[in-house]
């Protein structure tokens, strides 16, 4: 069967619905985009198929009806036609779902990408608040080390000055009131002058002391070896004295 055998077959059905037989006029029998002069030899070969039964018919009136098989065989086509058209529209909204799912991943993936970057970036903050952190943490034991040296070396300073001596006004004495040993005499005076601490460096001796030390030395020597124990006791206790 051609398609042209098949659009008449189908016309017909449609046109007869239930009823066994059906008069139509040829315009009325063709269908939309046949020819009316090839209706007949159509509805020949429909009849000769056993798709169409046919009691009477002529080139203007036609008598006509579908029979069970033809009936079938358009059923099959339609239902073939449904199934063809439901694959596509199920293709189609399998492409859409594709899509859409493609969409999503898509988006997901970027939203995946932009929370990675956002936690890449709070990583890089928190390292860097950490080594600041640890900076100033190295830095306060040095800071505090040296404000510490700063305050024990004020400290110090203050302590120094504190006991520092107080400044005691020259006094001119004159060469000639010395005594024998070469000591400068007391001076007085009526104000109370600060007696300023000396320190004696040891091991430092004048020429002149060294020279008394010497002398009590070997007197105090002399007396022991003549049996003077008294002399030498005078020598020492000058010495220690003159000392």
């Amino acid at each position: 069967m051609n398609s042209k055998s098949f659009v008449l077959l189908e016309h017909l059905y449609d046109l007869c619905g239930e009823h066994p037989y059906l008069i139509l006029d040829a315009d009325e029998a063709c269908p939309v985009g046949a020819h009316v002069d090839e209706l007949p030899s159509i509805v020949d070969a429909l009849k000769d198929e056993g798709y169409l039964q046919v009691k009477y018919a002529d080139k203007s009136e036609y008598c006509l009806g579908v029979t069970n098989q033809g009936r079938a065989l358009v059923n099959e086509v339609r239902a073939e036609r449904e199934r063809r058209k439901q694959a596509v529209e199920d293709a189609a909204k399998a492409e859409a779902s594709r899509k859409e799912a493609e969409r999503k991943e898509r988006e997901a993936q970027e939203a995946a990408e932009k929370e990675k970057k956002k936690l890449e970036e709070a990583l890089e903050n928190a390292k860097r608040e950490l080594e600041e952190a640890k900076a100033k943490t190295n830095e306060t034991p040095s800071r505090k080390r040296s404000d510490d040296a700063k305050q024990a070396k004020s400290r110090k300073e203050k302590a120094k000055e504190a006991h520092a001596p107080a400044a005691i006004d020259a006094v001119d004495v004159p060469a000639k009131e010395t005594d024998p040993m070469g000591h400068v005499p007391e001076v007085k005076r009526e104000e109370k002058v600060p007696v300023q601490s000396e320190k004696k460096d040891v091991g430092v001796v004048s020429v002149k002391e060294g020279r008394i030390v010497l002398l009590v030395w070997l007197a105090a020597f002399l007396g022991a070896l003549l049996g003077g124990g008294i002399v030498g006791l005078v020598m020492y206790i000058l010495h220690v004295v003159l000392k």
